[in-house]
């Protein structure tokens, strides 16, 4: 809640307080809220209730600010600006959390002659994995907030903005690139990812059954409510999980095999 001497002014307010507010760890609707308030018929204060059915969605996220990126891959190599956020082993904070061997995990570039940069491979959304060098003793801005989550994830506050970002290991980055080999040019991506953390609570189809583009796959109960996971492809599918089963957000579901075209070149059969 905000007020003003007039509407603008209260807007403004309303505007600033949700650009300054971070929260890591969950999606949230701030960017929306921010987005409603730019709409100049509720700055205007005509508004009715058929006005976010109007609204264009937002874009989907799937890339980052220069410094954004930085700012992960420095929390990555380096650890928390804060080192006392690694006293407790067990921390998110602390990207080398393993009590039993922590210098396998230091990843601070050591070299004889002198620390050499590292790069960490970084990706948002459905965006591909970029190659992002760390700056050396991390990100001095102290505008920027960067906390890692328990799932891996680098949640990052910018200029109002929060960006999840996930880093990728070699064999991640492997088996995504034979993933896009098999891929035909411009086909639909096969592979159907948890939306959210949570319990598959229902799978709709049996493993090797035939489903098309827009078939619900796994049902995941989330924040007391249930999240359909659906094919984006047509072909065989593959499950990954099973009823009852605990999933990270992003994890792996099913893969669907697109059907191999017939004698006539046609796809599905279809003469």
């Amino acid at each position: 809640i905000a007020h003003g001497a007039d509407r603008a002014q209260a807007i403004d307010r309303l505007d600033a307080a949700l650009a300054d507010t971070v929260l890591f760890g969950v999606d949230t609707n701030l960017r929306f809220l921010r987005a409603l308030l730019a709409v100049p018929d509720v700055r205007a204060g005509a508004v009715d209730t058929g006005l976010i059915a109007r609204m264009p969605a937002l874009p989907a996220r799937t890339s980052a600010p220069a410094d954004v990126l930085a700012a992960a891959a420095a929390l990555l190599v380096h650890g928390p600006a804060n080192p006392a956020a690694c006293n407790d082993a067990a921390s998110p904070l602390c990207p080398f959390n393993d009590a039993a061997s922590p210098l396998w995990h230091l990843g601070d570039g050591w070299r004889i002659g002198g620390a050499q940069p590292r790069a960490v491979l970084l990706s948002v959304g459905e965006g591909e994995p970029v190659a992002v060098s760390a700056p050396p003793g991390g990100v001095a801005d102290a505008s920027i907030t960067c906390a890692r989550a328990d799932d891996g994830h680098i949640w990052v506050h910018a200029r109002g903005e929060t960006y999840e970002l996930r880093p990728w290991g070699r064999r991640e980055l492997l088996e995504r690139q034979l993933a896009n080999l098999e891929r035909p040019a411009g086909s639909p991506n096969p592979e159907v990812r948890a939306p959210m953390p949570g319990t598959v609570v229902a799978i709709a189809v049996a493993d090797g059954d035939e489903v098309m583009a827009g078939t619900v796959i796994a049902t995941i109960e989330a924040m007391k409510m249930e999240h359909p996971a659906t094919a984006m492809a047509a072909g065989t599918v593959r499950l990954q999980v099973a009823p009852g089963e605990r999933v990270s957000r992003d994890q792996l579901l099913a893969r669907v095999h697109p059907a191999a075209p017939d004698a006539s070149g046609d796809e599905g059969g279809r003469g």
